[in-house]
C-alpha cells in the first residue's frame, strides 16, 4: 500500500458509512463545499476592492447577502494573509453607525439531500467584536463559540445534525447586538460540507467558481462610445425586439432591470432612425433567455424591419440578471 493510500484509509475511519456516501454524492456532483464562491473570487456587480456603501439586506460580492439594520460599507479585500500564511480574498462588512448589528450570509439552494445527515461549517474570521457563525435551516440556529473580538484571525467551526424536515439552509457570520460605529467583521475561505469534521478549504479554479454564480446572477456590462449590443427587428414604428440569451442556466426565470433607460439608443440601417430609448420592457423570460423590447419616441420604424441596439453616446449600459435564492 502507497503512502497515499494509507492516508486516504486513515481519513476515512473518522467517517460513519453515512457520512461516506454523502460526500460521495457530493463530489460526484463535482464539488464539496456547498458554499459558492467562498474564496471572494467572483464580484460580478463590480469591484468592491475599496469599500462601498450598504444598508439593510443587499448582495455585493457573488452569493453573499450582506445584512445591516443600519449603513454599513462592504469591502473585498485582496491578497490577505491569514495566519497560515495563505494569501486569500476576504469580505468584510464595517459599521457606520452606533447600536444594531451586521452579518454576513449566504443560503445554499441544494438542502434537500441535507436532511437527516450532520453538516460542519468553517471559516477563518477577524472581527473587533464578538461575532458569532451559525447555521440555519429553517427551524434552530446553532452558534458556534464566538469569536474573541480581538482584531486577529481566528479559524471557527460549528457542525449541525439537520432535520429530517429542514425548509432552509444558511451559513452565517454576525456581530453582537448591539455594536458601535466602526466595528467590522471579515470572512475568508468560507466553507459548508457533510460530516463531522472540517476538511482543508476546496479550492476552485476561477472559470469553475464564475460558472457556478451565474446560475444565480448575470450581469451585461457595455462600456464606450456607441457600444454595439444586439440585433433586433422592428415589432411596429416605436418598437424593436431583440432575443436576449444568458451566459448559463439561471436557477429560475429571473428578475431583469437595467441602469437607466436612457442609456440605450435604438437604430435602424436607415439615415435619420437613430434615436435615445425611452422604454424598454422584458418578456418571454425562462431560465435560458429573455426578449427584451426597446421603444423610442419617433414612429418612423416599418414593421420587420432590421435594427439594432447600442450605447446612448459614451454611457455605460448594464443588465442585471437575477435569480439569488
Amino acid at each position: 500500500m502507497t503512502k497515499s493510500t494509507t492516508r486516504v484509509a486513515a481519513d476515512l475511519q473518522t467517517f460513519t458509512q453515512a457520512e461516506i456516501t454523502a460526500k460521495d454524492v457530493v463530489a460526484k456532483a463535482g464539488r464539496r463545499n456547498l458554499i459558492i464562491n467562498g474564496a471572494m473570487q467572483v464580484s460580478q456587480r463590480g469591484g468592491i476592492d475599496s469599500s462601498s456603501a450598504a444598508a439593510h439586506v443587499t448582495y455585493q460580492i457573488d452569493r453573499w447577502r450582506t445584512v445591516s439594520d443600519v449603513a454599513a460599507t462592504i469591502q473585498r479585500k485582496v491578497e490577505q494573509t491569514l495566519p497560515t500564511g495563505e494569501r486569500v480574498n476576504t469580505l468584510n462588512i464595517t459599521m457606520s453607525d452606533t447600536g444594531g448589528y451586521a452579518a454576513l450570509q449566504q443560503r445554499v439552494e441544494d438542502y434537500i439531500y441535507l436532511r437527516g445527515k450532520t453538516v460542519i461549517l468553517s471559516m477563518w474570521v477577524k472581527s473587533n467584536v464578538s461575532a458569532g457563525m451559525s447555521i440555519y435551516d429553517g427551524l434552530s440556529q446553532p452558534f458556534a463559540v464566538p469569536h474573541s473580538g480581538n482584531g486577529e484571525w481566528e479559524y471557527i467551526t460549528v457542525a449541525h445534525s439537520c432535520p429530517t424536515n429542514i425548509s432552509d439552509m444558511r451559513a452565517e457570520l454576525w456581530t453582537t447586538y448591539p455594536v458601535s460605529a466602526d466595528a467590522y467583521i471579515e470572512i475568508a475561505n468560507v466553507q459548508l460540507e457533510v460530516g463531522s469534521i472540517a476538511t482543508d478549504f476546496e479550492h476552485r479554479s476561477y472559470g469553475e467558481e464564475l460558472a457556478l454564480c451565474q446560475r444565480y446572477y448575470q450581469q451585461f456590462d457595455y462600456t464606450g462610445t456607441y457600444h454595439h449590443i444586439g440585433l433586433g427587428q422592428a415589432g411596429g414604428p416605436f418598437l424593436c425586439y431583440m432575443d436576449f440569451p444568458f451566459l448559463n442556466e439561471m436557477r429560475t426565470p429571473p428578475t431583469i432591470s437595467h441602469n437607466g433607460v436612457g442609456n440605450f439608443r435604438l437604430n435602424s440601417f436607415s439615415t435619420g432612425q437613430d434615436e435615445v430609448c425611452n422604454n424598454i420592457i422584458y418578456d418571454f423570460i425562462t431560465k435560458y433567455s429573455a426578449r427584451i423590447r426597446f421603444y423610442k419616441a419617433t414612429g418612423d420604424f416599418t414593421t420587420n424591419q432590421n435594427a439594432y441596439i447600442n450605447t446612448e453616446s459614451d454611457n455605460n449600459a448594464s443588465f442585471y440578471i437575477d435569480a439569488e435564492l
